[in-house]
């Protein structure tokens, strides 16, 4: 099963990518390419839903880090939304000192 991502606006300048499946390098170029749409779109916050997500490689760590800082850079937030489970613990130890910021077990958008 690889990755499904399914786009979508809470308003005019926030986006809401939920994931569902297995996320690893074949799929980060998906990943890659609705982060680069919400990017051009000029969105002020990205949030991204990945408590449907059965397992995860680096590779999404380091689309994480490099859409955080590129968010920060234009003073516009990133969001992880996840589970209490090893993928949110994993998520929660590379966010520290990161530029963007994980909520554990809530509905993306709050």
């Amino acid at each position: 099963m690889t990755v499904t991502i399914k786009e979508r606006s809470t308003d005019a300048r926030s986006t809401v990518l939920e994931l569902e499946g297995r996320l690893d390098l074949y799929a980060a170029a998906d990943l890659n390419a609705a982060l680069d749409r919400a990017l051009r779109e000029q969105s002020r916050r990205v949030v991204l839903d990945v408590r449907r997500v059965t397992d995860i490689d680096f590779s999404l760590i380091a689309i994480i880090v490099q859409t955080g800082r590129t968010l920060a850079q234009r003073h516009a937030t990133l969001e992880v939304v996840c589970e209490d489970n090893e993928i949110g613990d994993l998520l929660l130890t590379a966010a520290g000192g990161a530029d963007f910021e994980v909520s554990v077990g809530r509905e993306p958008g709050d």
